[in-house]
């Protein structure tokens, strides 16, 4: 897996998960097969949850 695309923040949010036991947070899908390396396919080799906003702010018991 190339992480050539995967720049900025992105690797670092997903270390920090990783060492303090958290979950990233991104719209990004699953794509294992893309050319673009994704957000949740980073974190999955990791062995780091990603979530969306909503199920986020749910587990947060968030209401508006």
């Amino acid at each position: 897996m190339s992480t050539n695309s995967l720049s900025g923040a992105d690797p670092w949010l997903i270390a920090h998960a990783k060492v303090s036991g958290g979950k990233v947070v991104t719209f990004e899908k699953a794509e294992p097969n893309s050319h673009k390396v994704k957000i949740p396919d980073v974190a999955k080799e990791f062995g780091v949850l990603c979530v969306n906003i909503y199920d986020a702010l749910s587990e947060l018991g968030a209401s508006f």
